[in-house]
């Protein structure tokens, strides 16, 4: 994190057990930091990639989704409804989680289809997504 009036400052939030990081996105009403990091390699597809999180300042990391997940990109936060979207561009998906939800049941929204083809990345402007 830099402030973008002086660069010369800079603090490190999250380190250590990120092979690929990807995406960032906050929810900064609830103080929350979302990042991605994706599986090592295409021909490793036992090794999943994961979204996790923390607070806005680094602590109490943990997993959000680690699962059925390869190359998780494109973060983006409905804070109204507190759900992060995400796409993954290995498997052609699109998904959602609602991350205050203690269920944390995962939506596919679309999957291999025609509208989905190798999506990096995902914004969110009212109901509508973007990819």
């Amino acid at each position: 994190v830099t402030p973008l009036e002086k660069h010369t400052a800079k603090k490190t939030l999250i380190s250590g057990n990120l092979s690929h990081p990807r995406s960032i996105a906050l929810d900064p009403i609830k103080g929350f930091l979302f990042w991605s990091n994706w599986n090592s390699v295409e021909d490793h597809l036992d090794i999943s990639g994961s979204i996790s999180w923390s607070w806005l300042d680094g602590s109490e990391r943990k997993v959000l989704v680690n699962t059925n997940l390869h190359w998780p990109n494109g973060l983006t936060i409905d804070y109204d409804n507190s759900i992060i979207y995400w796409c993954d561009t290995f498997a052609n998906k699109i998904e959602s989680l609602n991350y205050i939800n203690n269920e944390k049941t995962r939506n596919v929204i679309f999957s291999k289809n025609e509208l989905v083809s190798r999506p990096y990345g995902l914004t969110m402007l009212e109901n509508h997504l973007y990819w």
